[in-house]
């Protein structure tokens, strides 16, 4: 097992009949999957990627050789068969080139990816952000902790910013399916925070990179920093991303 893949959800006591794709929820910018462990039971077996980095002094060098680095540990887990690859911001942007990779080596078969308010990566012209970075602490968060996120957030807009996002064809070249779960909300505050840049844009502006992009929007309660902080948008988000799996395995049938 890697250091950095973590059990996050068995598959349950779900019908010996029935078959389920497993999902792989890759990390936010600040690097944890802790926020997948708040969700209540998709039903299906859910791994979570953390970044082995988290606390240590070295980092990636670009989106692309983490991605490479991730999907060599999805070929490990689950070397055949097909997988949902899904992620909450930074995750869900990983999860694109991670399904490029794949699509390139052999196996297995990404059947869809689910974007958790993952936003297209080039502000519109003119934009800039006037909020600082604002994730919700518990207060049981050590410094130690805080620390480490930031670290990893700043890491991580770095390499967005230097990625190259990567090129499809169409038919059997384009990507796979893509949901977007899109939180509802602007984060509050006197200002525009950097995870609302393409907020006014219902699509997030995904339709500047591919027009075709998106399979589905799907709205979910809250805004980007506490999707998984209130019992009401854990309740929704969970719905949300168990509908989306349940989705994209329809499609592939």
């Amino acid at each position: 097992m890697f250091a950095n893949l973590d059990l996050v959800q068995d598959q349950g006591r779900v019908a010996p009949w029935v078959k389920t794709t497993p999902l792989f929820l890759l990390h936010d910018g600040g690097g944890t999957t802790f926020a997948y462990h708040c969700l209540g039971r998709l039903d299906r077996t859910v791994y979570g990627i953390s970044n082995p980095y988290f606390k240590t002094d070295k980092k990636w060098n670009s989106l692309t050789e983490m991605a490479r680095h991730y999907a060599g540990i999805i070929q490990k887990t689950v070397p055949h068969g097909s997988v949902i690859l899904g992620g909450w911001s930074l995750g869900g942007l990983v999860c694109l080139e991670v399904a490029k990779i794949l699509r390139e080596d052999i196996g297995p078969r990404v059947i869809g990816i689910v974007m958790i308010d993952s936003s297209y990566p080039r502000p519109p012209k003119g934009f800039t952000p006037s909020l600082p970075y604002s994730p919700q602490w518990s207060t049981q968060t050590r410094q130690d902790t805080k620390d480490a996120v930031t670290r990893c957030f700043a890491e991580a807009m770095q390499i967005v910013a230097e990625w190259t996002l990567p090129t499809w064809g169409d038919e059997e070249l384009a990507p796979p399916p893509v949901i977007l779960l899109r939180a509802e909300d602007s984060v509050p505050g006197d200002g525009i925070s950097r995870v609302d840049q393409n907020r006014e844009d219902r699509r997030l502006g995904w339709d500047r990179y591919r027009p075709t992009f998106l399979t589905q929007l799907v709205d979910i309660p809250g805004h980007h920093f506490n999707i998984f902080s209130t019992e009401e948008n854990l309740e929704a988000a969970t719905a949300k991303l168990k509908k989306a799996c349940e989705d994209l395995e329809g499609f592939d049938h």
